[in-house]
Parts: C-alpha cells; structure tokens; sequence
C-alpha cells in the first residue's frame, strides 16, 4: 500500500453522495505494525492533504510546505530566483531575468543608457 501511495500524488475519493472529490496528497506514511497513534486513521495509513497550492512547477511535500522548482523560491514558489542580483534598482521576475528601471540594461541591468 505505502509503494502505490509514495509515487502518486494526486487520488480521487468517492463522497456519501457518490461524487468524486480530487485529493492532492503531500506525504502518505504506513505503519507495518497498523498502529499509526492516529484514532482518525485505520489500516496503518496516514494520508494528509495539502492546505496549500504550490506555483511554478513546485510539488507538494508537507501540508504547508512545497518544494520549489530551481529558480523559484518563497512558500508557495512565487518568488523568482536570479543566480546573479540584479544590480541598479532592477527586480528579478523570473528564474535568472531581470526587469530592469529606466535609464538600465543587460542581463543584470548594469549597463547604463
């Protein structure tokens, strides 16, 4: 059971009423021994769902926590990365590009106009 979960992230549960409801799971853990201290969890198998939405490309690793894809950072993985600074006032806006102010230029906007 913990190898099926371990490689999928993303499950669908069936409700009371019969519809399905999408699940992202963010850490699955079994027990061997079935006993998981968790009154609400039956077979030894603790799922949690993410509370939060990862941006970016970033995956699900805690309930509140992803794992961001290289050049992106922050707790959602909204915050671009830029290996060099920007110089000047620029502002990085994607992974390793930045956005320059007026009158600055050149991939770290150090080149003046």
């Amino acid at each position: 059971m913990h190898q099926q979960f371990s490689n999928t992230t993303a499950v669908s549960l069936t409700a009371d009423d019969g519809s399905t409801i999408p699940v992202q799971l963010c850490h699955a853990q079994s027990n061997p021994n079935g006993n998981t201290n968790n009154e609400s969890s039956s077979g030894g198998i603790v799922v949690e769902p993410c509370s939060i939405v990862c941006q970016n490309g970033g995956g699900c690793i805690g309930p509140t926590t992803c794992a961001c894809a290289t050049g992106w950072s922050g707790d959602t993985c909204t915050i671009a990365t830029c290996t060099n600074n920007c110089q000047n006032s620029g502002t990085c806006t994607a992974p390793d590009y930045c956005t320059c102010t007026a009158g600055w230029s050149g991939d770290t906007c150090i080149i003046g106009e």
